[in-house]
């Protein structure tokens, strides 16, 4: 008999079965005597042996899906969603999740959770996309367990697996059943800031369940632990909302008591989640994000997984000559998420068009860090704008010179950077098809330009035909991606032309320079060019 329920009894004899990202990191945990509240584990086999009627049907409505278009992602979700619904599920498998709630009958109800075998990786993380179910009674868990299977093939998963390169049916589904404990208040830490700074930890704290604080529903108060000088700086906000469980099942939001509105929601005493965090700390070699709540004035642990903004392995080097152009003085998170999007989207189809293989376009993940965010600013990330040089396999240190020269700096940081690993066949398809891409590219440099103002052109007719009052906030949500994602594509093309521009720049400055013309280094000034528009 398979085994297709895992648990903490029968953990260590099971190992070696896929059961995601977060099911592991739970186990881990709880091996190590962490307050983690009891849970069993559906494995991704169930997934997999109860889907598997099916499959051949749920491919072709994959292929048959227009991963550009919202409409014909929510079809297919839809489509999707009730052929899993209309699967049986295995007698071994029916009775060992029978067993398993029989075991937790004294508890009141359950969060069902996915546990995806690519969530919550280090270098991909599915945290709020795959689907979360919460005060879910013992008679409906296997119901919302096929839900949560379903929630593998929604739009934003669909969508979010196209941009990773990876095959939506390659994802295998697990699902965590966990006891919930009415929480008091919750809160997310935060063992590294997102936004870079290794040496400050970062608490978001809210009242009711941790739902609220993942999702954004209610307000929270902010903590800033400085690791180096052990103070702390406590934002306390006014909190108007809590989301409590919903008598009927579900969650639901309530107001927040006046009086506890102005008032800290850790008390003024954050320390005892920092030292939870500090243990589990040891647990991991990369910074995790802790998700922990209070019940009762008993700290436990929902989940930990890795952050997956900051990057690993290299010293990093930030530089605000030229964007602060266009981002002025301090920005807010939201207004540096533009940036950060728009810089990833639009460099990723450029490598290809200078003929660098899929294989090799897979290994920029500096891609993904292109701009920084420093106490508040927005930084180029120099040290990843010049790795993606390195796929040039002539020249390299030149025309990362060249970089630093047309947006204004002068740091000689080409010396720094570590070189890609790039396997030899690799390198030869780099040394055959740069060339070639480089001078077919120049040939068609007008058809390039004309092909980016069509592109825009259409994009804006479009968008100016829509009634943008009459649509639902999710259509608003779906057509925003939908010319996001073909505008930023488009972006390649003049991220081509500013290369170009970079490359004949640096030419004539060292053309002028060999004719001997006087003062012929400050001829043509550092173009103050952006690297993308």
């Amino acid at each position: 008999m398979s085994c297709y329920v895992i648990h903490a009894h029968n953990y260590a004899a099971q190992r070696h079965v896929e059961i995601g990202g977060k099911a592991r990191n739970l186990f881990i945990l709880q091996q190590h005597g962490l307050p983690v509240p009891e849970f069993f584990c559906v494995s991704s086999a169930a997934f997999e042996q109860t889907l598997a009627p099916v499959l051949p049907k749920i491919a072709k409505l994959l292929q048959g899906c227009d991963d550009t278009d919202f409409a014909s992602l929510s079809q297919t979700a839809a489509a999707i969603a009730e052929c899993i619904k209309g699967c049986e599920f295995d007698a071994d498998l029916q009775a060992q999740i029978q067993q398993a709630l029989v075991n937790l009958s004294h508890v009141e109800s359950f969060s069902v959770r996915s546990s995806a075998a690519n969530e919550d990786g280090l270098k991909s993380s599915f945290a709020g996309q795959l689907s979360t179910f919460l005060h879910v009674r013992a008679d409906a868990v296997a119901a919302h367990i096929k839900s949560c299977w379903a929630s593998a093939f929604e739009p934003g998963i669909l969508t979010y697996m196209k941009k990773i390169g990876r095959d939506p049916l390659s994802n295998g589904v697990s699902v965590v059943v966990q006891r919930m404990v009415h929480a008091q208040s919750a809160g997310v830490l935060f063992q590294a800031d997102p936004q870079g700074d290794i040496n400050r930890q970062v608490i978001a704290a809210g009242y009711g369940l941790g739902e609220g604080i993942v999702a954004d529903k209610v307000e929270t108060d902010l903590y800033y632990y400085n690791k180096l000088t052990h103070d702390w700086q406590l934002n306390i906000n006014r909190k108007l909302r809590r989301l409590d469980y919903a008598e009927q099942g579900g969650t639901r939001e309530c107001p927040v008591d006046e009086a506890d509105q102005q008032r800290a929601v850790l008390s003024e005493n954050p320390a005892p989640p920092l030292q939870q965090s500090n243990r589990i700390a040891g647990l991991y070699r990369h910074f995790q994000d802790v998700e922990a709540f209070d019940a009762a004035g008993q700290l436990f642990i929902l989940q930990a997984r890795p952050i997956t903004t900051i990057p690993q392995g290299y010293a990093r080097v930030f530089d605000n000559s030229n964007i602060i152009e266009s981002y002025p003085g301090v920005v807010s998170p939201m207004t540096f998420s533009i940036p950060t999007g728009l810089f990833y989207h639009c460099v990723l189809a450029t490598p290809a068009r200078l003929g660098a293989p899929a294989s090799v376009v897979e290994k920029e993940d500096q891609l993904q860090h292109l701009v920084g965010y420093i106490q508040g600013r927005s930084y180029y990330h120099l040290s990843n704008w010049m790795h993606t040089l390195l796929v040039v396999p002539f020249f390299k240190k030149k025309i990362v010179h060249s970089f630093e020269q047309m947006i204004g700096t002068d740091s000689a940081h080409a010396d720094q950077l570590e070189q890609m690993g790039f396997t030899p066949w690799e390198q030869a398809q780099l040394a055959v098809r740069f060339p070639a891409a480089f001078v077919r590219n120049l040939l068609n440099h007008r058809k390039l330009i004309e092909e980016y103002f069509s592109i825009t052109g259409q994009i804006r007719t479009e968008f100016e035909a829509l009634d943008l009052a009459a649509l639902s906030s999710d259509e608003l949500i779906g057509y925003l991606h939908h010319f996001a994602h073909r505008f930023m594509k488009s972006l390649s093309i003049p991220i081509l032309n500013d290369f170009f521009a970079m490359i004949f720049m640096a030419v004539t400055r060292e053309q002028f320079a060999k004719s001997n013309i006087p003062d012929a280094e400050n001829l043509l000034e550092p173009a103050a060019v952006q690297p993308a528009h």
